[in-house]
């Protein structure tokens, strides 16, 4: 007898080539199946059907107001179009009077001049030369660099900031005064249609707070019955996204309502690595080892609530989830009103708000927290480039003179970019006297230093003060400058560690290809080892 086991293994064998017998798979007794679902109650199907359509209405718009949280400024109207997001909300005023971007004014002009020599109109580009003449400004301080790029710029390229008026006026039949040669307006259209790169200046003093050295701001639309406002509390630097915003409540004063938008879509099971197979006698994806995970590993420690919520999610309930794709416009405000779903049985189900504190994706509301929500679509740009610093301060901490201290690094100069500011003070001569002496030593610190004094009546607040030894010192910059005027730093805004302030030129690309540049701010943690190094008395041996 045979040490071996043996068996018989049957195997059908269909006599069709084309399998098309066996692929209908046909039923001897269809009633049969009907009567054994009947008796285990898969008729009743609680939870058990399936979603074949979802009707989902809703109201959508683009935030078309938006005002700053400092400093009481009106709303402005804001046009976002395919605008980066982040380009209307860091962008500020682009100064070009007196020594402010000369370089960019002089790049205007010579495209002019540009424009006209393509155009056969060489003459007319020197009549334009002469009438925006670089000037420097009255009793202004020039070095030697900035008075020799005067000399060079004067009568031989205008000025784009004292020709700009003069061509809108011509352009639109303002005056008519000015004699053009034939095809000269022609070219003057297109200079000031521009040059399909958008330039972003603020009108005011932007959403820059300097006291709390972030950005801060309401931008409101008009969606549905009414108006729908979004705050942003904090905003230093980056991209922004959803969880920057929450459902704001102090109106911008929008009126009006918009129409509201039906979508039929069919659901789509929610995939992702590692999940549960919604059907038996198979196995998972091998990619995804959740016996890696810390929690399997190290049985000495205690595991977080969130990753036994995230398990169970992924283990239990990760094929129970359908995913919707609504189409929505670029920076829109989507308000979702009903969501009504069909099951494969034709019965009807209006969704509500998930139990609990449910609000992944969507703006915190506090005030309405059973609504299906408010949904806000930022399209942030893939990359957002920076220049060099136009300025850059650094703000730090000094615990022994109970200060903190603002120290100017960069600041701008005429000709564009930055500079570093006026040299340190040299230090006084050392005591002649023979032996040991103790003297008084003067403070050295340079004039870009400005202390961080408190106010006296106002707690947690800093002022901004000069030194003694340089009293008629002014800051070199806007960061600094824009708190001279009666504002007070916060002062939990200085960390013991320090933090820097850059603004810089940016770019990005919107998602139509358009190229966009403005200038933004950023606050980075301190990345220098710069300190005060008071010395107040020195003993000489």
């Amino acid at each position: 007898m045979s040490d071996y086991q043996q068996w018989v293994q049957m195997v059908p064998i269909g006599y069709d080539a084309t399998m098309a017998a066996e692929l209908k798979a046909p039923v001897l007794d269809p009633v049969w199946f009907l009567l054994r679902q009947l008796h285990f109650g898969e008729f009743h199907h609680d939870g058990g059907s399936s979603p074949v359509d979802i009707e989902v209405t809703l109201a959508q718009a683009q935030p078309s107001r938006m005002r700053a949280a400092a400093g009481g400024q009106e709303p402005a109207e804001i046009r976002l179009g395919r605008s980066p997001l982040e380009a209307v909300i860091e962008q500020e005023a682009v100064a070009n009077d007196g020594l402010e971007n000369l370089r960019m004014r002089a790049a205007g002009g010579l495209r002019l001049q540009r424009l006209l020599r393509a155009a056969g109109l060489a003459a007319q580009a020197d009549v334009w030369a002469g009438r925006g003449r670089f000037v420097p400004p009255a009793r202004a301080v020039l070095d030697d660099e900035v008075r020799d790029w005067y000399d060079t710029m004067a009568g031989r390229v205008p000025d784009a900031r004292l020709i700009g008026g003069q061509v809108a006026r011509i352009v639109s039949g303002q005056d008519t005064t000015t004699v053009l040669a034939p095809g000269e307006l022609d070219v003057l259209k297109a200079w000031q249609a521009g040059t399909g790169i958008w330039e972003h200046s603020a009108r005011g003093q932007g959403n820059w707070d300097p006291e709390q050295l972030e950005y801060r701001l309401s931008a409101g639309g008009v969606v549905g019955d009414g108006e729908v406002v979004l705050d942003v509390p904090e905003y230093v630097e980056g991209t922004l996204d959803w969880y920057a915003f929450d459902v704001g409540h102090v109106s911008l004063g929008l009126t009006g309502q918009t129409g509201v938008t039906r979508l039929h879509r069919l659901p789509v099971p929610l995939e992702f690595a590692g999940m549960p197979n919604n059907r038996f006698w198979s196995f998972e994806d091998p990619g995804l080892n959740f016996d890696l995970l810390e929690l399997f590993t190290r049985t000495d420690r205690r595991p977080s609530t969130a990753t036994m919520m995230a398990l169970e999610f992924a283990l239990s309930y990760g094929d129970d989830w359908c995913q919707v794709p609504l189409p929505l416009p670029a920076h829109a405000v989507c308000q979702i009103q009903s969501v009504v779903i069909t099951d494969c049985f034709g019965d009807t189900v209006t969704a509500e708000r998930p139990a609990g504190r449910w609000n992944l994706f969507r703006p915190d509301d506090p005030q309405a927290p059973d609504g299906l929500g408010t949904v806000f679509v930022n399209a942030a740009p893939n990359l957002v480039l920076d220049g060099e610093p136009l300025e850059e301060v650094h703000f730090l901490r000094d615990e022994q003179a109970n200060l903190a201290w603002a120290i100017e690094t960069r600041v701008p100069a005429p000709l564009g970019g930055s500079r570093p500011p006026a040299a340190p003070a040299e230090p006084g001569p050392s005591a002649s006297a023979t032996g040991t002496s103790w003297t008084l030593a003067p403070v050295s610190l340079a004039r870009n230093w400005f202390p961080l004094v408190p106010v006296a009546d106002e707690a947690g607040r800093l002022a901004v003060g000069t030194l003694w030894t340089a009293r008629d010192a002014r800051p070199g910059g806007r960061v600094l400058g824009e708190l001279l005027p009666g504002k007070r730093l916060h002062d939990n805004e200085v960390p013991s560690e320090g933090v820097q302030v850059v603004r810089s030129w940016q770019s990005a690309r919107a998602i139509d290809g358009s190229l966009h540049f403005w200038i933004g701010r950023a606050k980075i943690p301190r990345q220098t080892d710069l300190a005060p190094d008071l010395r107040f008395d020195v003993v000489d041996p």
